[in-house]
C-alpha cells in the first residue's frame, strides 16, 4: 500500500495535498518514491556491506539450534544469548537436557543474486566458526579474521560449533561478514570490485563498514528517488511491538528479525541519498514509543529533510497478516467505547483514526517549531471511500473530543493501490526482453 510525499512508483497513488508539497531539501530531480525492500537472507538486493545484518534462521530468530542429525531442534528457549544476540555458551556433548549442540544462521539462501568472490569475516572472542557454502582460505585467515570465497549460486551460512573454550567469558561475538569489493576515490556511490577498477584510490569495504552501512550499488540505485518508504524494512504488517524497549536495536547482531530493521538504519539511508523518508509506525505501540521515536528522528535525521509518518499499514484489510493489527484495533475500540452500537469493523476504523491523530499530535509536539517537517499520513482505501471517510471523521472519537475529526492534522491520505504488480508474470517476459534489448542498443 501507499506512496511517499510524491507519487510513488510501484506503491500507492497519493490523494490531494501532494500537489502542495514545497520541498527544496530532498532529491528534487525525481518526482517518484519507492518502498525499500526488507532486510533478509533471500533478498536480491545488495543493500548492506556487512551482510551478517541480514542473517536469520528463516523463522523469526537469528540462530537455528541443531545437531548432526537435525537442522533445527526449535530449542530457542535453551539458547544462552547475550543482549546483542550472540551465544555465550553451547551445550557439552554429554548434556542430556538439550538436543542441540551448535547454532547456525543463514546469511544467503540459495541466492542467484548474492555477490560472489572474497568475503572477510571479522569476529571477537574465541571458538570455532564454520561456513556452509563458501570455502575458507586458511592461508589468508588468522584469529579474528577469516577469508572466504563464495562461488556463484551458493548459499552462505555461518555456524558456531564451539565458543568460549577456556570458560573465561571470551565467547565468539560481533561477527561481521564483509562483502567483496570497495569504493573508488572515497565516493560512497562508486563501487569497485578491485583496485584496478579505480583511476585513483581504492578503499576495501573492510575498512569502510563501520562508517558506510550501505552498498554503493544500492545507493546508486535508490538515489534516483525523492522519497523512501520503509514498510517492508520495518516489517510493518503484523508487527506486535508495543514498547520502546522491545524495538530493534542498531547494535543487535542482525536486523532481519520479526520487528524489522532499526529506525536508525532508515534514517542513515535517507540522509545518505537526501530523500524524504516515510516511516511506518508499528500499529500497536504506546505513546511513550511514539515520543521516543520522534526524539530519535529529530536528533538523527538531517535538518533539511521533512518526513512522513503513518500508523501501521492497510488496517482495513482483513487478510493475514494485516488482520493481526486489525483484530487488535477492534478489541481496543470496543474497550474504548463500550457503549457504542457499531460493528467490529467500525470500532477498528474509529480506533485507527484516533491513534493516527494522536500519533501525529505527539510527533508535532516533539518537533515544536520544526513541526512543519512532520507530514502525517492517514491510511485509506481507494476501493471504498466510506472506509476512508470513516477513518478521517472518526465519529466515536469526535463525540468525546468536542467534534474534533481525525483528518484535522493530516497532511495526506495514502489510498492503497499498487500498479504494475503483474510484471513478474511469464507472459510479460518478451516485453521486458524487448525493453532491455532496446536500451542495450541505445548504449552501443
Amino acid at each position: 500500500m501507499k506512496a511517499s510525499l510524491f507519487a510513488k512508483l510501484g506503491l500507492l497513488l497519493m490523494m490531494s495535498l501532494s500537489i502542495n508539497v514545497q520541498s527544496q531539501t530532498v532529491n528534487d530531480k525525481s518526482p517518484l518514491g519507492i518502498n525499500v525492500t526488507g532486510i533478509n537472507y533471500w533478498s536480491s538486493q545488495w543493500m548492506l556491506i556487512d551482510v551478517m545484518k541480514q542473517a536469520s534462521d528463516g523463522q523469526g530468530h537469528l540462530w537455528a539450534p541443531g545437531n548432526s542429525s537435525t537442522w533445527h531442534t526449535g530449542e530457542y528457549d535453551k539458547l544462552d544469548l547475550d543482549d546483542q544476540g550472540w551465544p555465550k555458551s553451547l551445550p557439552k556433548e554429554d548434556d542430556q537436557t538439550v538436543q542441540y549442540r551448535y547454532v547456525t544462521s543463514i546469511v544467503f539462501g540459495d541466492n542467484h543474486h548474492a555477490p560472489t568472490g572474497r568475503y572477510v569475516v571479522l569476529y571477537d572472542g574465541e571458538g570455532t566458526l564454520e561456513y556452509i557454502g563458501p570455502s575458507k582460505v586458511s592461508s589468508l585467515s588468522s584469529p579474528g579474521r577469516d577469508i572466504l570465497n563464495l562461488p556463484k549460486d551458493s548459499a552462505l551460512m555461518v555456524r558456531i560449533t564451539q565458543t568460549d573454550p577456556n570458560n573465561n567469558g571470551n565467547y565468539l561475538r560481533n561477527i561481521r561478514i564483509i562483502s567483496p569489493g570497495g569504493i573508488c576515490n572515497r565516493d560512497a556511490f562508486h563501487f569497485a570490485n578491485r583496485p584496478s577498477d579505480c583511476e585513483a584510490t581504492f578503499t576495501p569495504f573492510e575498512y569502510l563498514y563501520q562508517t558506510q552501512t550501505f552498498h554503493p550499488l544500492f545507493l546508486e540505485d535508490i538515489k534516483r528517488f525523492g522519497s523512501l518508504r520503509f514498510l517492508n524494512m520495518f516489517i510493518t504488517n503484523g508487527n506486535g511491538e508495543q514498547t520502546w524497549e522491545t524495538r530493534s536495536a542498531f547494535n543487535y547482531a542482525t536486523w532481519a528479525l520479526g520487528t524489522g530493521a532499526p529506525f536508525e538504519t532508515a534514517i542513515k539511508m535517507a540522509n545518505k541519498v537526501q530523500a524524504e523518508p516515510w516511516f511506518n509506525v508499528p500499529a500497536r505501540v504506546n505513546d511513550d514509543y511514539i515520543k521516543e521515536m520522534a526524539k530519535l528522528i529529530k536528533s538523527q535525521l538531517d535538518g533539511n529533510l521533512s518526513f512522513a509518518i503513518e500508523l501501521g499499514n492497510e488496517i482495513w484489510n482483513n487478510a493475514y497478516p494485516y488482520s493481526l493489527d486489525a483484530t487488535w484495533m477492534e478489541q481496543q475500540g470496543r474497550a474504548t467505547w463500550p457503549q457504542a452500537a457499531v460493528t467490529d469493523f467500525e470500532f477498528r476504523l474509529n480506533y485507527f483514526g484516533m491513534r493516527s491523530a494522536q500519533m501525529c499530535q505527539l510527533f508535532k509536539a516533539e518537533f515544536g517549531e520544526q513541526a512543519s517537517r512532520v507530514k502525517c499520513m492517514m491510511g485509506g482505501f481507494v476501493a471504498n471511500d466510506w472506509v476512508t471517510d470513516r477513518i478521517l471523521s472518526c465519529p466515536l472519537y469526535a463525540q468525546t473530543e468536542g467534534g474534533y475529526v481525525c483528518s484535522k492534522d493530516m497532511y495526506g491520505v495514502a489510498i492503497a493501490p499498487y500498479f504494475a504488480g503483474y510484471f513478474h508474470e511469464d507472459k510479460y517476459l518478451p516485453l521486458w526482453q524487448d525493453w532491455l534489448d532496446n536500451e542495450f542498443r541505445k548504449r552501443l
